[in-house]
């Protein structure tokens, strides 16, 4: 299964390679510009965004960082990737601290429905610490699916939340769901 992913995960992200020539190629209709009244648009709009969250509990302290990029190549899709990084500082029951460094990255596909629900489509890695002599590491696979609610602010700027329930994980790291709660510009 986890052959499987990968292999999917490496197929979308090389689809968009193509063989290079010499002779000249037009942009597509999507990207070309068009001209409505005195601005010019691009079909094919961008996304840059992501989340920030921060946890503390009581023997817990978690900061987390997770930006995105996506491609809206019609109105109602977005698919793109992303990157995750997660500090940890957890305090054990001798009152030791131990820091734990998480990061990964990972892809996903968001279907805009009715302008604000969002139905959301995630594969994630993520490299997570082993507590072990050797301070090795392990990765661990995801995907995660689930609806969310969008919210625009303007023509560039708009808001989101995601309730993701994980329906695959490869080592039991997902909660049963998962928040989140970012922004997004696109352009």
């Amino acid at each position: 299964m986890k052959k499987t992913i990968i292999l999917l995960f490496f197929i979308v992200i090389t689809a968009g390679v193509s063989a290079q020539s010499t002779e000249y190629v037009p942009l597509p209709k999507s990207l070309a510009p068009t001209k409505t009244g005195n601005t010019t648009e691009r079909a094919v709009k961008f996304e840059v965004g992501g989340s920030f969250n921060f946890g503390l509990g009581g023997n817990t302290l978690a900061i987390k960082v997770a930006p995105h990029f996506g491609v809206l190549p019609v109105k109602f899709l977005c698919i793109g990737i992303g990157g995750t990084y997660e500090f940890m500082l957890v305090k054990d029951y001798t009152g030791l601290n131990a820091q734990h460094h998480i990061f990964g990255g990972g892809a996903f596909v968001e279907g805009y429905i009715w302008q604000r629900l969002v139905l959301h489509a995630e594969y994630e890695a993520l490299s997570y610490p082993i507590m072990d002599a050797d301070h090795s590491r392990i990765l661990c696979h995801g995907v995660l699916l689930g609806p969310g609610y969008l919210q625009e602010i303007n023509d560039h700027w708009s808001v989101y939340g995601l309730f993701l329930l994980p329906v695959y994980d490869s080592e039991n790291i997902y909660p049963i769901v998962t928040a989140r709660v970012g922004f997004n510009f696109k352009f």
